[in-house]
């Protein structure tokens, strides 16, 4: 475990580094909505449409896995209970 002080050390860099890299990011107009600014609170608009491939993979595959995680955990059971030669082989 970590001493309290250096753990909210460790946070607190963490915190401002990533939104120091978010600044970056924004002011560099290479996240979020490519439209000009308007205003300065345009700059917090971080809108990103559409969905990025790498998202949406990483959301299929987490609904995929929670899908079949009841019928893996059946199976499972079932293969302890039982011990058909098919069995092995699936």
């Amino acid at each position: 475990m970590l001493e309290p002080e250096r753990r909210r050390r460790i946070c607190l860099a963490i915190g401002l580094g990533s939104i120091a890299v978010f600044a970056v990011l924004r002011g560099l107009n290479l996240y979020g909505d490519p439209r000009p600014w308007r205003s300065g609170l345009d700059v917090l608009n971080a809108t990103k449409y559409p969905a990025s491939l790498s998202f949406l993979l990483y959301l299929v595959w987490a609904i995929a896995v929670v899908m079949l995680y009841g019928a893996c955990r059946w199976y499972a059971g079932l293969k302890a209970r039982r011990s058909d030669w098919w069995m092995k082989f699936v």
